[in-house]
């Protein structure tokens, strides 16, 4: 008995050393940390790719790099060990060979390289894709492995790339450095369009820099069916598949692409805005383009006023989804999964009865039956829930905040980005062979690029209350409590307020407002998701339009008086 009281002691005494060992969290270790991006399987399911930004505080840069992992999980390493700024890798569809985008050009261009999956390195030396004048961002294979469809900024009254590489030496030259916008939007942030519009073009994929000229297709009339330019009778011309003065895709703040390709290949669905004036319209609309032929005007598949983005096919082939929103002009409205069945062309809304907004989606496929896999905002969580097409209830995992999820069918992996307000992005899986997504699965971490400085941290976790605020509604708050926290103490108190006012505070983490941060020099840090915050049903979002005076001042004052 008295051997095991010194047990427990001495346990007891390690723990508390191992705890008093660790530091509060400082801005210089928040701008340490390593920046994961999405995750991309290889084909064959033994390897995933990502991106990992790194910021440099003394030369006040970010800097990205490619990373490799096994798709099982341990150490990760660099896959192109150079100084360039490198994002955005996509396998082939065989797995043989990788693009990315990279900044080893000004401007940025698509690269190539050859793929051992054996030992997951690449092999040789890798090459440049694209020599468009206006930059290449965004490669996506289509999945015969032929063509590479990217993003490139132009000017959409120029007709080949020469023109727009003239306008871009013109107003770099010029003295004038003023510039006279005639329409919205002129700016997007700290950036101005420059009179540029995005486009999707398409190469072959066996093409290089070398050999690839970059043409541009005139916008389609209504009244004829236009033609190639003389420069795109050259196989491996860059051709522009939407061509006309709209953004293809629109402004975005990144997640999910906007744009895909059909199993085929033959097909490229995308999303854009074609209202007359964009900066009072939410009106993205999905539309459908051939790859191959002459450049001909998208078709729109969308009907919603609202938003409908980010169209994705099944693996089939048999259908086409993208989220929706139903109410113009209405940035929160509810996110509706819709699907359309490409034969009949008839669309379902398939969460008509699940009352969030889906965020991230991915398809997926079992032997009698198919669905999608998404991620929707649930009370301070994002959840990752599994929808088969012939249910109207999605069935919800594990509580955890996701992102960026993508199926590997090969070896039933379900592959996310998931973070908390104790640490940011890294790639986990869950192994889905044998059984179907639940509250009981296990998430496993595949990366761990922060674990070594998290580990020196001392790290508060979230802690959720609930009471009642205005029209005696239950209203979320959460609390961090300081390092080193003695109940027997008083704190100075800090709350935060989202903006939006359609957003949340959650178990997610942020570079901007990062409650650890915030606790770490001795505060207790208090936020509360009040009424217009999302991840409480589309009621409770809606409460906010028309009373931003009214209700979260309310439950602001019942709060405090309580």
């Amino acid at each position: 008995m008295k051997a095991l009281v010194t047990l427990a002691f001495f346990l007891a005494a390690t723990a508390f050393a191992q705890t008093s060992q660790k530091r509060p969290f400082t801005f210089e270790d928040m701008m340490a940390l390593k920046r994961v991006g999405a995750p991309v399987p290889s084909p064959d399911g033994k390897w995933v790719v990502f991106d990992c930004e790194d910021v440099d505080l003394e030369a006040n840069t970010k800097i990205s790099h490619l990373w490799i992992v096994l798709a099982s999980g341990g150490e990760s390493r660099r896959l192109n060990p150079t100084p360039n700024h490198e994002e955005r890798l996509r396998f082939s569809p065989d797995g043989k060979r990788l693009i990315w985008t990279s900044k080893a050009t000004d401007p940025t261009q698509i690269w190539m390289c050859d793929f051992n999956s054996d030992s997951g390195a690449l092999v040789g030396k890798p090459h440049q894709v694209t020599n468009i004048s206006t930059g290449a961002d965004g490669g996506i294979w289509s999945p015969d492995g032929k063509n590479i469809v990217f993003v490139s900024a132009i000017y959409p009254d120029c007709g080949d790339d020469a023109c727009n590489k003239q306008r871009d030496e013109e107003m770099k030259k010029s003295k004038v450095k003023a510039k006279i916008f005639t329409r919205l939007f002129y700016r997007h942030w700290s950036a101005f369009i420059e009179f540029k519009r995005s486009h999707l073009f398409v190469i072959p994929a066996h093409a290089s820099a070398e050999t690839v000229e970059a043409g541009v297709s005139p916008a389609p009339s209504a009244d004829s069916q236009p033609t190639r330019l003389p420069l795109q009778k050259n196989a491996n011309t860059a051709r522009d598949l939407t061509p006309g003065d709209h953004d293809v895709p629109p402004f975005n703040l990144g997640g999910q692409d906007m744009y895909a390709i059909s199993p085929d290949g033959q097909e490229l669905a995308y999303t854009s805005n074609i209202d007359e004036v964009e900066a009072t319209s939410t009106n993205n609309e999905i539309f459908i383009v051939p790859i191959a032929g002459p450049a001909v005007a998208g078709k729109k598949i969308s009907t919603s006023p609202g938003a409908d983005t980010t169209p994705l096919y099944s693996p089939d082939g048999k259908y086409l989804a993208w989220r929706s929103q139903a109410r113009a002009g209405f940035e929160a409205d509810k996110s509706r999964l819709f699907v359309q069945d490409r034969q009949s062309e008839k669309v379902r809304d398939l969460t008509e009865k699940f009352d969030r907004s889906v965020g991230s989606f991915t398809w997926f496929a079992d032997v009698s039956n198919g669905g999608l896999f998404f991620a929707a905002e649930d009370h301070g969580e994002s959840p990752i829930y599994a929808l088969f097409l012939d249910r109207d209830q999605p069935t919800p995992g594990p509580r955890l905040h996701a992102d960026d999820l993508i199926w590997q069918g090969n070896t039933n992996t379900l592959l996310f980005t998931r973070m908390s307000v104790a640490a940011p992005n890294e790639v986990w899986r869950f192994d889905l062979s044998g059984e179907t997504l639940g509250a009981t699965v296990k998430p496993e971490a595949v990366t761990h690029m922060n674990d070594a400085l998290l580990s020196q941290i001392d790290m508060q976790p979230l802690e959720s209350f609930t009471f009642k605020g205005a029209n005696d509604d239950d209203v979320q708050g959460f609390i961090v409590k300081p390092p080193g926290f003695d109940p027997n103490k008083k704190y100075p108190l800090k709350f935060l307020i989202h903006g939006g006012p359609q957003g949340a505070w959650g178990d997610e983490w942020s570079y901007r407002w990062n409650p650890e941060l915030f606790a770490a020099n001795g505060y207790i840090v208090v936020m509360i998701n009040f009424h217009g915050s999302t991840g409480y049903g589309q009621k409770f979002t809606d409460s906010i339009s028309g009373d931003w005076g009214g209700k979260p001042y309310i439950t602001w004052r019942r709060l405090i008086r309580s």
